[in-house]
Order: C-alpha cells, then structure tokens, then sequence
C-alpha cells in the first residue's frame, strides 16, 4: 500500500495542486512528508521503490532519523532542526534500504509554509547517489594509487592542465631541482632546461598543446647543483569517453648514464675500426708479400723444378734409344719408370700451378660456343676418337658466357676422366648434352665408367683427394679441384651424379649466353 503525498502548500507560479502532486508522485527520488517532530507522514511511490518497502503503514508515524543508522542520525536530526527553523538544508549519508542494500542518499530538507509562513510541516527529498558514490571512490582511489606510484617512482613525473599549465610534480622533481613541488615545471622559461634546449623544446611542448599529439624528447635539465643532466621526456594526452583532453601525463628518465655509454662505445668503435683498417692494411701488404713470393715460387716450379725432370726425361729417352741392347729387360724396364714417374711429376707441378693461378686470375667472361669448342677439343685428343673411345654430342651444345681457356680446361679434365675411369676391357663411351636451367645452361658429360661411391661424392673436389692408387689409374688429385675452381670463378658451379659399376654423369653450371632466349 502506498501513501499519497498531500500537496504542499502553494509557494510559486506553479500554484494548482495538481500541478505539485504531479510532480512528487513522479519524482525519482524518495519524498517524504514529515511533521514537525520529523514523523513520517506520507512517502511517494518511487521513493518506496528506492528503499525496497511495498507497504507503507508500518513506518507511517516513525521518527525519519530512526531509519537511518546510528551514526548518520545526527546528520538528519541537525538538518530537522534547521529547516524547522526554516532553512532548507542539504546533506549526503549512508542508509541501507529496508532489504539491507547499501545506499548513499543525496538528501535535502526543506520547510513546508502555511499561508502565515508558519511551518508546520517538512519535506525531505533523497536521491540514490551510490554510484555516483562508487564511482568518485574509484576514483579517489585510483588517484591514491596513482600518487603513490608516481612518489614511488625514480622518474620525475608531472601533470599539465589542458592548457599546459603545471598541477601536480612528483618528490624526485623536488629532489632532483631543489625546487618546491609548487614551484611547477615550466619547459619554457627558467634555467630548468638547458639554454640550447630551451626554445626546441618550448615549441614541441606548444605543438602538442595545438594538435594532441604526444611529445618525446631528450632534454637537458638542471639538478639543484647547478649540473644538468639528460633526460628522455615523454608526455602523454588523457581523453575522456568523447576523446577530449584532460590532462597530459608527464614522465622524464635519466639517460645521462645511458648516453655516456653510447659515447664511450662510439668513441672506443671508433678506436677500434681505426685498429681494424690497420691491422688490415698491414695484412694486406703482408698478403701482397705472400703473393709476390709465390708468384717467384710459380716462376721456380715452372722453370727450375721442370727443368732437371725434362734433362731426366731425355736422358733416359736417350739411354733407351742408344744403349738399349746393352740394357738387360730389367735395366730398360727400369728406364721406363723413371721416364713414366719424371713425366707424372711434370704433370702433377703443371696441376699446381694451374691452381694458383686460378686464385689470382682476373676472369673476364663472354659468349663461348660449347658445341664447336667440344667438337675441337675431340678432334685434338686421339684418346677421344675410336677406336680408343666413342665420345658422342647430342644436339647442338648452348653457348654460355665463360671464359674459353677456362671451359676448354674443364671440357678437357672431364673427358679425360670420362675415359680413364673405365673398367678393364671396356671400351669407353662418353655422352655430352646441355639443358636450359632457368639463367644457366647446365653441361653435362655421362660416362659408362666404374663411377663413385656416395661417400666418395665430395671428396672426389679435394685437392690430392685419390681414390685410387696409381697403378690402377694415373693421375695427379688436382683435375677436379681446378674443375670446381673454375667453374665458381665463372659464376657457376659444378656437381656429379653417379652410380657404382654404371657410371658417372659430371656436370657445370654456367650462365646461359646473352641473348639465348628461355
């Protein structure tokens, strides 16, 4: 059961009753007509609702102030004796509602008048401010919190109004400036900031003022000694739900220490790239020694130590051919090992040399026709032809930019190995092609020989790598390194694919002739 507010006397221009009785019942607040003892006499139908109570008449005649708990009674009994007095008062207090939520109640109490401008009753009007309540708590405390995190913090931190004026200073700014919290930061007057940083960073802090962007800067600002030190500076825009500025959140960081670092590591890069292009220039030179003597060490092999192995070689050509029938088999036979092992060590110092020329060779490459190169390198080698070989050309062979010393060598290697590496009574069958590989043409030359274990695929490149001993199979170790060599110093690369007892297939990259289409 509700109790329906009498009207109050009329007091303004809004006279009728109606007009008064209208307004109270539909009121969200909690009215309450009092007498003058501060009795309930009646309540509004929303005020109900707001104290969860669904039936009036067990508080109709109670005292308001004993509803409310003990230690907000003196509050509303203070504001019933003022407005019977005849001064509307107003007050804020907690009191849970009939079911025991927790409210808190924006209150004001006011004299109702007779004519006379006698009172004789009172109106309260309470309006339900718990989440208002709530939500300044939460931001009280987040304030606390906020201040206790800025006094905690070893940054100086500071906050701006919107117009860029100074409202809040941490105590490291005190510490730091010797200067009062009150005094404020200010990034444009004031020997706070150093002179030469003084206008830069008067005109971003005006820029972000203008635009709301956030300001990052290093800056020099001065400690209470008189010492300035560097600092990064970052001041951040806090906006509101409609994304308007209130505040600007400021946080300076001591980098001096930081800074002196990077200086120290630039300055000691800067010692050490200096070493550096010493110690290189000294190798250099000491390199450029290194290869003038092996240039002269070439010179040596090539003349010196070929020299007396080609006096060995025709002397015992000579012995052979002169004094023959008075050697005994065993003496001749001798002879001819010296002849074979005299030419296998002329060979083996040419190897050598080709090699360490390939280091220092400058190579300059240009279109090469593999196919009439081929066929020309067959034609000069009778161990090429039949009846010793069949060596075959299938197609026509693309050009490649190389260099032609260069592939006729490797072309060169690779046969003679084509036709060495053979079993004993079969007769040596060489096949060559060559395939588009995108920006290469690869060359490839397939045998019918003993071919190589997988273990051995690598190894094979090593220089002095044999897998065989010479009796089996002459050679010196070196072909297939200056193959690869020569290859990579083409821009290319070399590889094999093999099968034991079936063959090998050897093949080169190289890059595919300017105007070879694809």
């Amino acid at each position: 059961m509700k109790a329906s507010l009498p009207t109050p006397a009329p007091s303004s221009v809004f006279e009728k009753p109606e007009y008064a009785r209208a307004v109270i019942e539909n009121s969200p607040d909690c009215v309450n007509l009092l007498d003058r003892d501060g009795h309930l006499l009646a309540m509004n139908g929303p005020g109900m609702d707001n104290i969860e109570i669904d039936n009036f008449e067990p508080y109709e005649g109670k005292r308001w102030s004993d509803l409310w708990p003990e230690a907000g009674r003196p509050s509303v009994e203070k504001a019933l004796a003022a407005a019977l007095d005849g001064q509307p008062v107003r007050f804020q207090g907690f009191c849970p509602t009939a079911k025991g939520s927790p409210r808190w109640w924006d209150v004001i109490v006011t004299p109702v008048r007779q004519p006379d401008g006698r009172v004789e009753q009172l109106l309260s009007v309470s309006r339900d401010i718990t989440h208002h309540r709530a939500a300044e708590e939460k931001t009280r405390q987040s304030e606390e919190q906020l201040q206790a995190l800025t006094q905690a913090s070893p940054d100086l931190v500071s906050i701006f109004s919107t117009d860029g004026h100074c409202e809040f200073c941490n105590e490291r700014w005190s510490e730091f400036s010797g200067l009062s919290i009150a005094h404020g930061v200010d990034f444009s007057g004031g020997d706070l900031v150093h002179a030469e940083d003084r206008a830069r960073m008067a005109e971003q802090w005006a820029q972000c003022l203008r635009t709301g962007s956030p300001l990052e800067s290093e800056v020099r600002l001065r400690r209470f000694d008189g010492v300035y030190r560097w600092f990064l500076s970052r001041i951040l825009p806090a906006r509101n739900e409609a994304g308007d500025i209130v505040k600007w959140y400021g946080a300076s960081s001591d980098i001096t220490a930081q800074r002196e670092t990077t200086q120290a590591l630039a300055k000691m890069n800067a010692t050490q790239s200096q070493l550096l292009e010493e110690r290189v220039a000294q190798r250099t030179a000491q390199l450029q020694k290194m290869v003038e003597e092996l240039e002269l060490l070439s010179y040596s092999l090539s003349h010196d130590l070929r020299q007396p192995l080609r006096a060995m070689q025709q002397y015992s050509q000579i012995l052979i051919e002169d004094y023959a029938r008075k050697l005994d088999a065993t003496g001749e036979q001798y002879l001819q090992q010296i002849i074979r092992a005299t030419t296998r060590m002329d060979r083996l110092i040419q190897d050598v040399l080709t090699y360490a020329q390939l280091s220092r060779a400058s190579i300059a490459l240009d279109t090469v026709d593999v196919d009439t190169l081929t066929h020309d390198i067959i034609a000069q080698y009778p161990l090429f032809k039949e009846p010793h070989a069949s060596v075959t050309v299938e197609g026509i062979l693309m050009p490649v930019m190389a260099s032609g010393s260069l592939l006729t060598q490797i072309i060169s290697n690779l046969l003679g190995n084509a036709v060495k590496f053979i079993a004993a009574g079969i007769k040596p069958r060489v096949t060559i092609f060559t395939e588009k590989r995108e920006a290469l043409v690869r060359i490839h030359i397939r045998d019918n020989g003993i071919g190589i274990k997988p273990e051995n695929l690598e190894t094979i490149w090593k220089m002095f790598e044999r897998l065989h001993v010479a009796k089996e199979y002459e050679g010196t170790g070196i072909g297939l390194s200056i193959v690869r060599k020569s290859s990579e110093l083409m821009g290319g690369r070399a590889g094999v694919e093999s099968i034991p007892g079936e063959g090998s297939t050897f093949w080169i990259d190289l890059p595919r002739a300017k105007g070879i289409s694809t």
